[in-house]
């Protein structure tokens, strides 16, 4: 085997950095240029809408590696680089500043962007983003008690932040388009349920909430519903999804679809030019389809199967989706992904908010979302990864030991 002599990863996010540890850590001593748009070491985005929002000296826990270990990796480390083009037959690599860096594998890990509100620019007044870190430090400053904010889309980082924001004694209002929270992500008894806690909070919940338009402001924003509701905060957070970013595959030939293509070996449509995070669509045996995964797993493990890859090393990535979400005083994990036709049946009380919601298709175990219930993703996900047939209604009841009925099944 003939190891390449020069790496190129374009991407300095949790993906990026990730896989350049795992190229030292498998022995690989050629060169590696990590280029990245962030001025940032690489960092993990989960509690930027978490304790960060709230803490500053919280921002020392998001960065991958300490900057000893960093300088260890002894990379050609490019910050504020952005790459404009990738020629994959010349192995080369044009930056915005003019210059060319050569390589003879590439890693694309260019994750993603937030999806701007139509019809404003970027930088309109009083209506923010959380994507990056830079945007988590502009909204922090203005987490201030008696602050009013608006915030759109009902996901993930949407309630992470009004949770968050709660508790600073910022008023809010969450208005979601789709008839419940968390639409793609929890069935709909969940969503109801979660709603009900954020309401509990002091936040108001609108679902069914289509806005009509916005007008950001010197001095607020105003947000016309298409119910004719008009509502009027000090800002707004947008949080109506992710875009990855492929514009850069695209350009260079490669194969994409909802994502940049790859195999089981994180390689893409081009040889020698792999991809991995919130970027990359793989086909997942799991869900039977490709999919493109936005999580701090799925950046994690899918890169370091990207590293041994480019090293010509064994490697397969198949992993089980596993997301987890804090918010509310409360840990919420979810194994696999919900569908409309699987039979869901729930384990516990809502109203000890510890309880776990199962998805069940012919005797299988196929989507778990567990409520301050860590401790049974372990054996869930043996459960799950073996496809064996388990009693429902025996791994429904709360006063059976999950373990226990896993063990059985798999026996």
């Amino acid at each position: 085997m003939t190891l390449p002599e020069s790496i190129l990863i374009i991407g300095a996010g949790q993906a990026g950095g990730c896989a350049a540890a795992a190229l030292r850590r498998e022995g690989y001593e050629g060169r590696i240029t990590l280029a990245g748009i962030e001025p940032h070491r690489p960092y993990e985005r989960p509690p930027l809408s978490k304790a960060v929002l709230h803490d500053a000296g919280a921002e020392e826990t998001l960065f991958l590696h300490k900057p000893d270990f960093h300088d260890s990796l002894k990379m050609d480390w490019r910050p504020g680089a952005e790459v404009r083009s990738l020629d994959v037959a010349a192995r080369c690599a044009r930056t915005a500043s003019g210059e060319t860096l050569a390589f003879d594998r590439c890693l694309l890990a260019t994750g993603g962007r937030a999806r701007l509100l139509p019809g404003l620019p970027p930088d309109a007044p009083n209506v923010h983003y959380l994507r990056g870190l830079d945007d988590a430090r502009r909204l922090r400053r203005r987490l201030q008690p008696g602050a009013s904010v608006i915030v759109i889309g009902g996901g993930f980082l949407g309630l992470e932040f009004a949770g968050m924001a709660r508790g600073q004694g910022v008023a809010l209002t969450v208005c979601e388009a789709g008839p419940q929270l968390l639409g793609r992500a929890a069935p709909p008894q969940v969503g109801a349920w979660l709603q009900r806690c954020h309401e509990e909070a002091g936040t108001r919940v609108l679902c069914n909430a289509m806005t009509r338009s916005v007008a950001p402001g010197a001095d607020g924003v105003t947000v016309a519903l298409d119910s004719g509701e008009i509502l009027h905060a000090d800002f707004l957070l947008a949080s109506v999804g992710q875009l990855p970013n492929v514009e850069l595959a695209q350009e260079a030939g490669l194969a994409v679809d909802n994502g940049i293509v790859v195999d089981a070996r994180c390689e893409t449509s081009a040889p020698g030019i792999f991809a991995a995070g919130d970027c990359a669509s793989h086909r997942s045996r799991f869900l039977q389809r490709h999919v493109r995964l936005e999580s701090w797993q799925n950046a994690q493990e899918q890169a370091q199967v990207a590293a041994r890859g480019m090293l010509d090393l064994p490697a397969s990535y198949d992993v089980l989706p596993w997301f987890w979400s804090d918010q509310l005083e409360m840990n919420i994990q979810m194994l696999g992904m919900p569908d409309a036709g699987l039979d869901y049946r729930m384990r516990g009380r809502e109203s000890d908010r510890k309880f776990s919601v199962y998805g069940f298709a012919d005797d299988r175990l196929r989507y778990v979302l567990a409520v301050n219930s860590g401790a049974e993703m372990t054996p869930l996900r043996r459960l799950i990864a073996a496809g064996a047939v388990v009693d429902a209604n025996r791994l429904t009841d709360a006063d059976l030991p999950v373990r226990e009925t896993v063990k059985l099944a798999l026996a």
